[in-house]
């Protein structure tokens, strides 16, 4: 169960973790995105206007070209009440069309212009040359050519100005030219950067400012989250430092109280006073023990990895713990096989064979043995500890790493909160190790911790 609650706090964090990133990165997505919508609306919008105005002026500049040396008797006239266009070139040629509907003034223009032209003058190289000089106030000319076709779909004449094969941004229309001969003229334009720069470089400049401080914005919030995270680890190692720290000394002055207590040797009021520090001593271990719980629960251990020397660490417990008098003798004996420092969290481990330590004590009979091996196997360090108590039962052993979970047979043996196998359990996870427990029920009981190095 605390594995998995443990497994469960990793699994969130890293949930957390990666949703932020996600978060962020849908976010500069979305921005992107929208800059790139606004900017392609902006470039369509100002392409599309752009080809209204070259149309627009490109029919002006073919009329102006058709109409430049007429004959003296040549005309064109339209009457838009019965839909008829009456064509002159001489005297000889007087053609009437009666049209099936009805055409735009700059069309008629430009088809009767042609009708009337002079063809010495109306060449496809004379348009490109009044077109450029009519061009030339935009202080660029934007690449085009011109196609005549006839009304076989035959070439009759081209003429380009800088076309590029390779170009994106083009754009062709056809323009019918004359009623009589009924020729088109097939152009294609690109569409000139400059153009659409000279148009938008204003909105361009506004919506990267604003797209860049968005992304600063983002960044300084993920970096914030980032500090904000550091300073809850900082927290939550104060926190589990302090628990740790109180905790060990409470644990040992509450124990050498019993042991004076079951002496039976005081007079009454400093047994009174006695046991008034025992009760205080419980009060102010359970507080510690809750605020452990806290700390382990809602943060998870992490462990500080770094060399120590693990029979130092056992030898420190056998001394600490080992006691001789008349109600309860207690013998520790160490068999450390590791010379070699060992990599992990000397503070962390050592509050967790404390808490066994502590349980074997309490657990067991007048005359406790407890026995801790140390040794190397498959590149992991093994820490098994042996005592000779009550044992655990069975049906218990599953629960026993459970958050306030205690034991229903040794439950009269002494005040308890659940916590400490808790809190041990959490320890070797957050060395990425294991603990398994092994008894009979009966006759003592053997932790054995794994940590892989």
């Amino acid at each position: 169960m605390a594995k998995s609650m443990a497994f469960f706090n990793i699994l969130l964090k890293k949930q957390i973790k990666d949703r932020g990133k996600w978060i962020i990165t849908i976010g500069l997505f979305l921005v992107c995105t929208l800059n790139v919508y606004v900017l392609n609306e902006i470039f369509e919008n100002t392409k599309n206007e752009y080809r209204t105005t070259t149309y627009s002026n490109l029919m002006t500049t073919i009329t102006l070209l058709g109409t430049t040396k007429p004959a003296i008797n040549s005309y064109f006239s339209y009457d838009p009440n019965k839909n008829i266009v009456h064509i002159r070139k001489s005297i000889s040629e007087d053609t009437i069309f009666y049209l099936k509907e009805k055409i735009d003034d700059e069309l008629f223009a430009c088809k009767g212009s042609y009708d009337i032209r002079d063809t010495n003058v109306w060449s496809l190289d004379y348009l490109g040359e009044l077109w450029q000089d009519t061009s030339k106030g935009n202080k660029f000319i934007a690449p085009y050519s011109f196609t005549l076709i006839d009304k076989n779909k035959e070439t009759l004449e081209q003429h380009e100005y800088n076309i590029d094969q390779l170009a994106i941004w083009r754009f062709r229309f056809q323009i019918p030219l004359g009623f009589i001969e009924q020729h088109q003229l097939h152009v294609e334009f690109i569409y000139p950067f400059q153009q659409f720069w000279s148009e938008v470089w204003d909105k361009i400049i506004t919506i990267v400012a604003l797209f860049l401080m968005i992304v600063i914005a983002m960044v300084s919030q993920f970096f914030q989250l980032q500090d904000e995270k550091r300073l809850r680890e900082i927290r939550k190692k104060f926190t589990n430092a302090m628990v740790h720290n109180l905790r060990t000394p409470i644990t040992y002055f509450r124990l050498q109280l019993a042991n004076i207590s079951m002496q039976n040797v005081l007079p009454t009021k400093q047994q009174t006073a006695l046991t008034k520090c025992e009760d205080k001593a419980d009060q102010l271990l359970e507080d510690v023990n809750s605020i452990l719980s806290v700390a382990v629960s809602a943060y998870g251990l992490v462990a500080t990895i770094k060399p120590c020397d693990l029979s130092e660490i056992t030898n420190e417990l056998k001394e600490k713990y080992q006691i001789h008098h008349i109600e309860k003798e207690i013998y520790i004996s160490t068999d450390n096989q590791i010379n070699d420092p060992v990599n992990m969290d000397s503070l962390l481990i050592k509050s967790a064979l404390e808490n066994i330590i502590g349980n074997a004590i309490k657990y067991s009979g007048a005359d406790t043995r407890i026995h801790i091996k140390s040794y190397s196997e498959n590149k992991k360090i093994v820490i098994s500890i042996t005592d000779n108590g009550f044992g655990i039962p069975k049906d218990e052993q599953a629960y026993i790493f459970d958050e306030n979970y205690r034991g229903e047979k040794h439950k009269t043996k002494g005040k308890g909160y659940g916590l400490g196998l808790f809190y041990v359990k959490a320890t070797i996870l957050a060395h990425k190790g294991d603990i398994n427990v092994d008894s009979d029920g009966e006759n003592g009981t053997t932790f054995m911790i794994k940590i892989p190095q």
